[in-house]
């Protein structure tokens, strides 16, 4: 089931006990200079934030799982089909193997070669 954008914005920024007007000053720190009305206007489903400015009010407001909150079932997630509990348990296996370092992706050298 598709998820209204607008409630969900407005959910999480209530959440967080930010005003429009905090969220529309905090967009400003990733170049975006909108009112507080386009905020407004946002949670009300007027209008939709463009890209640049959806992925920043995503990282304000915490919203991690775009997929799971605004479109909903993400059937390429691994854990989806888990109950809580499983989701836990995958996740505590998780931490196990990254604290193993044994199957950590490795850094990308950056080699510099000298013209002389």
């Amino acid at each position: 089931m598709e998820k209204k954008i607008g409630v969900t914005l407005a959910t999480y920024r209530k959440a967080k006990k930010l005003s429009q007007i905090d969220v529309s000053e905090r967009l400003r720190n990733y170049g975006i200079n909108v009112s507080n009305a386009a905020v407004s206007a946002w949670e009300k489903d007027i209008s939709y934030p463009n890209a640049h400015q959806f992925l920043a009010l995503c990282k304000i407001l915490g919203i991690t799982d775009i997929y799971n909150e605004f479109i909903g079932f993400n059937p390429d997630d691994p854990l989806a089909k888990l109950n809580e509990e499983g989701k836990a348990k995958a996740l505590e296996y998780i931490g196990l193997l990254l604290l193993s370092e044994q199957f950590q992706k490795q850094e990308a050298k950056v080699y510099h070669m000298s013209c002389t």
